[in-house]
């Protein structure tokens, strides 16, 4: 994609936010490293926000929210863990059910101890993918972020312009 258009999409993008802000869509800035290299400092993104977007969360989405018990601030990690799943962490590798993760965003293995965690009902397990570098589920008190504190969905990478990039599914082991 040319610059120009790269500009343009961008351009609209920030129109159709401007006018959607209360309602459908968020925007917002990335603060730390935790997401590297997925979603690196001072990049901007857009995030859909509808009940639909949010009731429809599905596992390795990356997601903006509220950790009330840790945080007064809106944070962005990626789901790993879905309501009613066991999520281990053996070796550096984690595994859903048993079965290993495939995380094809991750750039380094991650150091940490051996884990395991029951995700409760209307909860996710949340984790960067700079798993060295964030502080996510695996350090909170409470690890788990209830569904009604999920404010949306992270769809698209609006800045650094020569980085635009749009989230899709993935299908994952």
């Amino acid at each position: 994609m040319t610059n120009k258009k790269k500009t343009i999409c961008i351009i609209i993008v920030l129109i159709v936010c401007g006018i959607y802000s209360k309602t459908a869509v968020l925007y917002g800035k990335i603060q730390s490293e935790s997401m590297e290299p997925t979603l690196k400092v001072g990049a901007w993104y857009v995030a859909t926000s509808l009940p639909f977007a949010v009731d429809h969360i599905s596992r390795q989405d990356i997601v903006y929210f509220m950790q009330p018990e840790e945080f007064d601030e809106m944070l962005v990690k990626r789901v790993i863990g879905m309501p009613g799943e066991h999520v281990s962490i053996r070796h550096g590798m984690v595994y859903i059910n048993g079965s290993r993760l495939n995380e094809p965003y991750l750039m380094e293995d991650m150091v940490c101890e051996d884990v395991d965690y029951t995700v409760p009902d209307d909860c996710y397990f949340m984790m960067g993918d700079n798993r060295n570098a964030s502080y996510d589920s695996r350090n909170w008190k409470n690890p788990y972020v209830n569904k009604d504190n999920i404010v949306g969905v992270v769809r698209v990478q609006i800045y650094p312009i020569d980085q635009i990039h749009v989230f899709s599914s993935i299908t994952y082991q």
